[in-house]
């Protein structure tokens, strides 16, 4: 991994970090409501990264 590579993903984890879990899209444990349109997504469990990608229907890779 390149440290430019690095370097970028240390800025996105940082500001991930960053935001108020209260402003954060809630979800339940099946899941349900996970979003079908396309973008960026971070999921978080209290101070944890647990997953973080872009897609086109994020709900296609929660079945």
């Amino acid at each position: 991994m390149s440290e430019t590579l690095k370097s970028d993903a240390q800025m996105v984890l940082k500001a991930l970090s960053s935001i108020l879990f209260e402003e954060c899209y809630p979800l339940s444990r099946d899941f349900e409501p996970v979003p079908s349109n396309p973008g960026f997504y971070a999921f978080r469990y209290r101070d944890e990264i647990l997953y973080i990608g872009i897609g086109n229907n994020l709900r296609r890779r929660f079945p």
